[in-house]
């Protein structure tokens, strides 16, 4: 069974903007679940990306339609989805490293064997890690949760001014939250090249919604020079996402093998492990370089919801 990617609502099903929210939460968690059932049946390096990828798009989606979903119930879902999400990053964490090093990514300076050891066994923890939340009680109760405020929770039968908002048309609200995005990205990515790793990182969230909130939405804009426009806009945004993402695998790998190194017995895997990040970091002002054209390619991309 291959790992499940992301489907948008189809426009019919997502005519008002409590309905729009309930179609997208409903997509992030079949692709969750659909790659979950890999995961709970073997080790999967893209079921286990694609899951990620899906608690990433729902939690983004909660920030998206903030407006509508807000009740008693919210903070508490969100916290829960965090604690779900955390043992998914570190676990992808390993598997992106782990690729690096031995498929030749990361530079070879030294016979990086052991270290490769220290790596494959610090994946093997943090899958179970992973594993342990899927099959935990505090899990399934939380996806039993979700289900059900997703159908009854309180935002779906406001009669007040909130309520208004939530039954408001999706199309209303879609280009202002892709305008609000957008507005973020080009803001926060001005003079990318020069802020700090920490403000990069945010650009580089910040990026990820954006692009999360032109897949929800792609379905509304469906005219022939409106797909043109959304074809071209992601491009922009891959690119820009592809630079800072490189950036942060380094960032990374760099806090993952002073890890592993702080755990290993040996002193060579540790040599090894500081060698093959700080070759790699040579390649950050090359990267740099690159998101900080993507980003001006971005800024002057047109925007296809408008």
């Amino acid at each position: 069974m291959p790992a499940r990617t992301a489907s948008s609502p189809e426009p019919h099903e997502i005519e008002l903007k409590a309905d729009g929210f309930r179609a997208i939460a409903h997509s992030c968690i079949r692709q969750y679940r659909l790659n979950e059932a890999i995961l709970l049946q073997r080790r999967d390096v893209e079921a286990l990306h694609q899951a990620r990828v899906a608690m990433r798009r729902l939690r983004s989606a909660f920030s998206l339609f903030k407006t509508v979903v807000t009740d008693r119930e919210l903070e508490a879902i969100k916290q829960e989805l965090r604690w779900a999400s955390e043992p998914l990053g570190r676990a992808r964490n390993h598997d992106v490293f782990l690729k690096r090093v031995t498929s030749g990514q990361a530079p070879q300076v030294v016979d990086a064997t052991g270290f490769i050891e220290l790596v494959s066994e610090g994946g093997e923890r943090v899958y179970a890690d992973v594993l342990a939340v899927l099959q935990s009680p505090r899990f399934v109760a939380l996806m039993l949760r979700l289900a059900e405020w997703l159908e009854r929770g309180p935002w779906t039968r406001r009669t007040s001014d909130d309520g208004q908002r939530s039954r408001e048309r999706i199309e209303n609200a879609a280009a202002d939250i892709l305008d609000s995005r957008w507005r973020k990205v080009r803001k926060r990515g001005k003079r990318l090249a020069k802020l700090d790793p920490t403000a990069r990182h945010r650009v580089r969230i910040q990026t990820k919604k954006l692009r999360y909130a032109a897949e929800f939405f792609a379905p509304l804009y469906q005219g022939k020079s409106k797909r043109r426009q959304h074809a071209k806009f992601p491009e922009a945004l891959e690119a820009m996402q592809d630079g800072l993402g490189a950036l942060n695998d380094i960032a990374t790998g760099r806090e993952l093998a002073a890890g592993l190194a702080r755990q290993g017995a040996a002193a060579e895997p540790a040599f090894t492990g500081g060698l093959i990040t700080g070759a790699e970091e040579s390649r950050e002002p090359a990267l740099l370089r690159q998101a900080a054209a993507a980003q001006r390619q971005l800024a002057s991309a047109k925007a296809f919801w408008r």
